[in-house]
């Protein structure tokens, strides 16, 4: 899935609700995790800190479980992309060269195109996008994606659940 949210927490180690939040809570201190979403949309991925076993003694708790058995239990679970170099080269060139031009002024017009242009081909996660297109994510997202799928002319991968961990947009057809 990519993430695990609080009830995931607790059906993998069999534990209450405030034990599982006081958990997930101490592993985003620790920076083994990292929080998205708020309330109960409240997701956590790990970090690279988790993912390479770069762990400091002192820091582990034996109320958790080791580095080693958190990572076998959300084995899985990275929210690393693959390298975008292999994607963006299996684009057509002519997309290929825009991107590569997009500079700091560009009509918004012209890059919501870019952004429908690259939606029909793949379905694109939105970090994937922004680094496509040299922009952070929330003006990506407040700006292109969500007026485009206002429009009608994107639409959410997992339409019911907008903050899907591996949520992802493609050009409406």
């Amino acid at each position: 899935m990519g993430a695990i949210t609080n009830a995931d927490y607790r059906n993998i180690n069999c534990v209450e609700t405030l034990t599982a939040s006081a958990s997930l809570r101490r592993l985003r201190d620790l920076g083994l995790l990292e929080q998205k979403g708020r309330s109960n949309a409240t997701y956590y991925v790990p970090t690279s800190k988790l993912l390479t076993g770069h762990i400091k003694p002192n820091l582990q708790s034996s109320n958790l479980p080791s580095s080693t058995e958190l990572t076998l239990k959300i084995s899985g679970l990275s929210s690393e992309f693959p390298s975008l170099s292999s994607e963006l080269a299996s684009l057509p060139s002519d997309l290929q060269n825009e991107l590569k031009v997009v500079g700091k002024r560009v009509n918004p017009e012209k890059m919501k195109e870019l952004v429908k242009r690259l939606c029909a081909i793949q379905p694109w996660k939105l970090p994937e996008l922004a680094q496509l297109l040299r922009r952070h994510t929330n003006y990506i997202r407040q700006n292109y994606l969500l007026p485009l799928i206002e429009s009608d002319e994107l639409e959410y991968l997992f339409p019911h659940q907008p903050n899907h961990p591996q949520q992802a947009y493609r050009t409406k057809k």
